[in-house]
């Protein structure tokens, strides 16, 4: 008897940022564990390492992604590059949703998944295949802030909205904002990597001595970097991060390459403290593993207010006023949350919810 063909599925993963990537990695891993015959595709701008550890099998390819927030850092959005960045995309959106239409009738897919990109959704939809988000924003939300005063990003907010409505059905994570635009939600847990070292298999990778119980403080800022440190007056603790030793720290600094060596779920678990921005990707890491979370905010990013006041209400996080950031000041606020208890742990299966909850909907 002839067996049917794979379920064929394409995850579209936006390049804004690291935390897009790194949890559709997580449901990527999801989708193959419980579907080994999945013929999965994963598609945009990517660190195909990520996925090459998550999904070995998954067939990776670069297209329709979407323009995001062009930052001048980690922590500031450069508005004009952004919005000449969306008109460019408007420029081309009917010629590169006929091309990505095609290309999915090509692939013979059977389903989108898009996180969170709008062109995916229309173009499924011109394919005559299902559409599904998955976030916990959407870009059409993120624009409507500047929309007022940049007539691009208006029309770039309202041609999202309308794809975005093509969606069988949003895939909402925790710490959302505004889903207005899709037609059908289902709420989720915490879509995120786990970790799967020990705090000591962790210390020891790291070459910290096992009778050297000095605190660790990983310092993370997704796929910016922290920029230039100051001399930080913290001479107590450890430092990890990402890069080659700011000078100020001498051999207090562990540097990782990236990709690193150690997931970083990892380190967020086996790490004292963490610090970094309001980013959902590092965000959930701490709120899912219990860790403490010194964070800097992004003002005037709507995004940032919600994961904000998450991190407020978890108990186990601070916000680290950017001028002691800038300053070195670090020890009095590492000091104060170091002595606060571990946070609870949030929910962290949302890979397997929607993983089941895509896999039953495909064999229907």
């Amino acid at each position: 008897m002839k067996r049917p063909p794979p379920l064929d599925l394409v995850l579209y993963v936006s390049g804004h940022g690291f935390g897009h990537a790194a949890r559709c990695s997580a449901l990527a891993a999801a989708l193959t564990r419980r579907a080994p015959r999945l013929r999965l595709g994963i598609r945009g701008e990517l660190p195909a390492w990520l996925f090459r550890e998550a999904a070995p099998e998954a067939e990776l390819s670069r297209g329709a992604g979407d323009p995001g927030m062009q930052q001048r850092d980690a922590l500031r959005v450069d508005l004009e590059r952004t919005a000449a960045a969306h008109a460019h995309h408007l420029a081309r959106w009917d010629e590169t949703l006929e091309q990505e239409a095609a290309w999915l009738r090509r692939r013979g897919a059977r389903a989108v998944v898009s996180d969170v990109g709008a062109l995916p959704c229309a173009a499924a939809a011109r394919a005559g295949i299902p559409a599904f988000a998955v976030s916990n924003f959407s870009w059409d939300w993120i624009l409507s802030t500047y929309a007022a005063t940049w007539p691009e990003l208006a029309a770039a907010r309202a041609c999202y909205a309308q794809a975005y409505a093509l969606a069988e059905l949003a895939f909402r994570l925790p710490l959302h904002g505004d889903f207005g635009a899709f037609r059908s939600i289902r709420d989720t847990p915490h879509l995120v990597r786990r970790a799967t070292r020990s705090r000591p298999e962790v210390r020891r990778a790291l070459g910290i001595p096992a009778e050297d119980d000095r605190p660790l403080v990983l310092v993370s800022f997704g796929g910016f970097g922290p920029g230039k440190l100051p001399p930080i007056d913290a001479p107590e603790m450890l430092f990890v991060g990402f890069g080659p030793s700011p000078p100020t720290l001498g051999p207090r600094w562990i540097p990782l390459p990236l990709p690193s060596p150690l997931p970083h779920p990892d380190l967020v678990a086996a790490s004292d403290l963490v610090v970094g921005k309001t980013g959902y990707g590092t965000v959930s890491e701490v709120l899912c593993h219990g860790s403490r979370f010194l964070y800097l905010r992004r003002r005037g990013y709507p995004e940032d207010a919600v994961l904000a006041a998450g991190l407020r209400a978890s108990g186990c996080a601070a916000e680290f006023p950017a001028e002691d950031f800038r300053k070195g000041r670090w020890r009095t606020h590492l000091e104060a949350l170091h002595a606060k208890p571990p946070g609870p742990r949030a929910p962290a299966d949302g890979d397997r919810v929607i993983a089941r909850a895509l896999l039953e909907r495909l064999a229907s």
